[in-house]
């Protein structure tokens, strides 16, 4: 089945689990979050956005706003890898109107986005600001995720700076 698949770390049967025969209203949020995952390592990038789509919806319909701001931070993020700065900008957006300081991971994501967006427009200091409140987050919420992709962000931005020993130290 997709679901052993995916734990096996078998992205192409848990893809074709996912995706053959099933429509995406009938899987839960969780496996469509999944399936994305399955697309994205695949190379199904449209596959990916859509599944991401229907499981922010989904999350949102059972309000688990913490998972919408995960599936919208997921959206975002692949949005702007493939060249979608205005889809980025919207998914950013729906992240930070969903998400609530001190209720869960959410805000670190919406941090991270921030980040990710002051880089864009040159704004290192507010970038590593954003990356710091990151790790802040995550080491509250005791999200592994959020804390490993917030040091290496801060690794970056001292980098950036020119503290190389310190940059490189926070990217091991």
């Amino acid at each position: 089945d997709a679901r052993g698949a995916f734990s096996r770390g078998d992205w192409v049967a848990a893809f074709e689990g996912w995706s053959s025969g099933a429509d995406a209203g009938s899987l839960a949020p969780a496996d469509l979050e999944d399936l994305a995952t399955a697309a994205e390592l695949l190379g199904h990038h449209d596959h990916a956005v859509r599944s991401l789509q229907a499981a922010f919806t989904g999350h949102l319909a059972s309000d688990q706003r913490e998972r919408a701001v995960w599936c919208a931070f997921r959206l975002a993020m692949t949005t702007v890898s493939h060249g979608e700065p205005a889809l980025f900008a919207g998914w950013v957006a729906r992240a930070e109107s969903l998400a609530v300081e001190g209720d869960g991971a959410g805000s670190g994501w919406v941090a991270f986005l921030r980040m990710f967006r002051a880089l864009q427009a040159g704004r290192h200091d507010d970038a590593a600001t954003s990356a710091a409140a990151a790790v802040a987050v995550g080491l509250r919420e005791g999200n592994a995720d959020l804390i490993a992709m917030g040091l290496c962000a801060q690794g970056r931005m001292a980098l950036y700076r020119g503290q190389v020993a310190e940059g490189l130290a926070l990217l091991d």
